[in-house]
């Protein structure tokens, strides 16, 4: 059985393999704020001592730091955990999220895994609607000072995310590019909790708060 700690210790030995970086890309120190709901917590099983996920959310930075090792972006991005909390249920869970969908698919739109999961132990469904979730989740961050000091912050649902395109085909509920270091500097994502398969949509959202445009000549797919 693969423990956090082994998945903690690999991928920071992956992220230091690949810390040799020319003197001219210019180097990004990040604070990330994880902002967990109850599904989340439901079908995790990497629950910390502590009662959090701090190992859990130390793993998953290192990963998408990767991710942007091997991108075209002019950026040296280094990670930190700032805080991993359970998000406040009345401004987050108990409110209706607009038109969730229920969709046949029990794993995240965003991930382009092939995971077998119990459906029984998993339950993603209703999906939770990307532009309502964010919209409400930025106002939450904008008017709260408990995530003072977080340069991003992140809400991570267990639930599935559907990804819309408006008439223009352009994205719905992600951050606008260049945003980061600002109250505005949010991200929504979903992750089972076990395998990682939030990180991707994390370094997508990340990459555009950084500036880079939502087409793939930044090779952010």
């Amino acid at each position: 059985t693969i423990t956090i700690l082994t998945l903690l210790v690999t991928a920071s030995q992956l992220v230091r393999a690949r810390e040799s970086k020319p003197s001219s890309i210019p180097k990004v120190n990040l604070a990330v704020h994880f902002v967990y709901d109850r599904y989340f917590e439901q079908i995790s099983k990497f629950r910390d001592e502590s009662g959090r996920y701090r190992d859990y959310f130390t793993t998953f930075l290192n990963i998408v730091e990767l991710w942007f090792r091997s991108s075209k972006l002019p950026h040296y991005l280094k990670l930190t955990l700032h805080a991993a909390t359970e998000g406040p249920l009345n401004d987050i869970d108990n409110e209706p999220d607009g038109e969730e969908k229920s969709v046949d698919r029990t794993m995240s739109d965003e991930s382009s895994q092939e995971e077998d999961f119990d459906k029984s132990e998993t339950p993603y469904q209703p999906c939770r609607n990307r532009s309502v979730t964010m919209k409400k989740f930025k106002y939450h961050v904008e008017t709260q000072d408990a995530y003072r000091g977080a340069d991003v912050v992140i809400f991570v649902t267990g639930l599935c995310i559907n990804l819309e395109a408006d008439a223009n085909k352009e994205w719905e509920g992600f951050s606008k590019p260049g945003l980061i270091c600002t109250k505005s500097a949010v991200g929504v994502v979903h992750d089972d909790g076990k395998t990682f398969n939030g990180t991707r949509s994390a370094a997508l959202q990340l990459a555009l708060m950084l500036g880079a445009n939502e087409d793939a000549k930044t090779n952010c797919k």
